[in-house]
């Protein structure tokens, strides 16, 4: 089976090489102009998800082939990497990521050390990203092992958990609970480490787990993200999460109290539900941060009838039996313009509220849950930020890049440092001039993200026998700067620009 997988492995990496000559030798086809750097960075980012894949069956059961994995890995970071000549940062990644692989004792770990980089690549060259997720939130990796080093620190030595279940656990199994857990928080959160474990209730069957001591743990949990820096409604997010395994671990004893059935009574039915939303009401209408009634632009002139609909809504949302007659949320907050902020410093209103009023802590977490489903509904969004300009588009675009090429160009054939005629050899007409001004705008659009397309000949060939010398090449670019200058363009932009430019050097100059 590994030797089939091996063989698969060698036929993915050809594939890859084969699939990123193509694109090399389609560029070239276009008369030298620069490679498309987003058609680049979406080849990579749609290959390496083929990669990660394909991986994944190799590296978990039944197969189970890390060694298999790691080459994979390995030969796509090797064949992929010169695409990447626009990203210098992440060939660096590559070459750090594969020593570090290389030289990790753990064969099982080095795919993960190289999954690392694939990830970070597919980050930087994803065509559309998306909004972090909650691992990312968390910190991602390095973080939430923080989180899990301190949770289990905590819980250790915790009599209220008896974490080791009365010398049963040992302190040998704790390194590989701590990577199974991290592992477990990853694909609880929209991470990229699969969980390899048992599943929860075969890992913790026979361990009489109670619900205090699942809630004990869950307090430790909830500290150790705190103080690593989760947010409030992040922490409350991940605690649902753990709170959704409970009926996998707790094993309920025959002889114990059942608890009340619905949330609702466990919150203690609606004389106890009326206290906690008296309470909330009087903290967020007293609390600028909560901006009750948006600058005064929404009165609240029956208080009682407010706390009703709201208890309504509770009593609909936890099992009780009273209904809610109200509008929808996004109705009733429509054109509020409620702020994530906000929307959190009512919860944490809440969350006291339910506290002081004696709910426990899962209970506490189950309201939260519900509430933070209508966040969608309350919150409104900011439009989205515009989209930033382009290089050839804050130059001034074509009307103005054109006053810099006839600046650039006359300036240069006057400038006897240029030798821009090369002592005679080269005669330029109105027509040659007219020419060339016409292929260098040209170039610095499909340099610079503009629309026009360069047709001429790659700087190499172009500049061919010239013997240009760097004193040459740096003389031509300081009038290049002083065009720009002179049309108004920032130093920033200059910066860039005299940077591209700068790549050309290998292949106009000749040494």
């Amino acid at each position: 089976m590994k030797q089939r997988h091996r063989w698969g492995t060698v036929l993915v990496v050809c594939a890859l090489a084969l699939t990123t000559g193509r694109l090399w030798a389609e560029d070239e086809t276009k008369a030298a102009a620069p490679l498309d750097r987003k058609a680049v960075d979406k080849h990579v980012f749609e290959t390496l998800r083929e990669v990660i894949n394909r991986g994944a069956d190799i590296y978990n059961p039944p197969t189970s082939d890390w060694n298999g994995c790691f080459r994979l890995y390995e030969g796509a970071l090797v064949t992929l990497r010169p695409l990447l000549s626009h990203r210098p940062e992440l060939q660096k990644a590559i070459d750090a990521g594969m020593a570090t692989a290389r030289a990790n004792p753990q064969v099982q770990r080095r795919a993960f050390d190289l999954r690392d980089v694939i990830d970070r690549i597919r980050a930087d060259t994803n065509p559309n990203p998306k909004a972090a997720t909650l691992w990312d939130r968390l910190g991602g990796e390095p973080n939430v092992k923080k989180v899990i080093d301190d949770l289990v620190a905590a819980a250790g030595t915790d009599p209220k958990v008896d974490f080791f279940r009365g010398g049963k656990f040992k302190d040998t199994d704790v390194p590989t609970l701590k990577r199974l857990l991290v592992e477990f928080v990853s694909s609880a959160t929209g991470g990229p480490l699969p969980y390899s474990g048992r599943s929860m209730k075969d890992s913790h069957k026979g361990m009489g787990i109670t619900n205090a001591q699942f809630d004990a743990l869950a307090g430790h949990l909830k500290a150790a993200l705190e103080k690593n820096g989760a947010k409030p409604a992040d922490v409350t997010t991940v605690l649902t999460a753990v709170g959704g395994t409970r009926k996998d671990i707790v094993e309920a004893k025959t002889s114990a109290p059942t608890e009340p059935k619905t949330l609702w009574d466990r919150l203690g039915g609606e004389d106890n539900v009326k206290k906690v939303i008296h309470q909330f009401v009087l903290a967020a209408a007293n609390d600028p941060k909560v901006d009750f009634t948006r600058n005064g632009k929404f009165k609240v002139d029956d208080i009682p009838a407010l706390e009703k609909s709201i208890v309504d809504f509770v009593s609909m949302a936890t099992g009780g039996p009273r209904k809610y007659t109200g509008r929808s949320m996004k109705e009733s907050h429509k054109g509020m313009a409620i702020t994530d902020a906000q929307f959190d410093a009512a919860a944490a209103h809440l969350k006291k509220a339910l506290e002081d009023n004696g709910a426990k802590a899962a209970d506490v977490t189950a309201v939260l849950t519900a509430v933070g489903g209508t966040r969608k509904d309350i919150v409104e969004k900011a439009p989205d930020a515009p989209k930033e300009k382009t290089l050839w588009e804050r130059l001034g675009g074509e009307a103005n890049v054109k006053k810099v090429i006839d600046d650039l160009v006359d300036a240069g054939a006057k400038d006897p440092k240029v030798d821009f005629f090369r002592g005679g050899k080269i005669n330029l007409d109105a027509q040659g001039q007219a020419r060339l001004k016409k292929r260098l705008v040209e170039f610095v659009s499909a340099a610079t993200g503009g629309p026009l397309e360069y047709k001429g000949q790659t700087m190499k060939k172009s500049h061919e026998g010239m013997a240009i010398t760097d004193a040459q090449f740096n003389a031509l670019a300081g009038h290049l700067v002083a065009a720009l200058k002179k049309h108004g363009a920032k130093q920033s932009d200059i910066d860039e620009l005299v940077k591209i430019v700068g790549t050309t050097r290998k292949d106009i100059v000749e040494k």
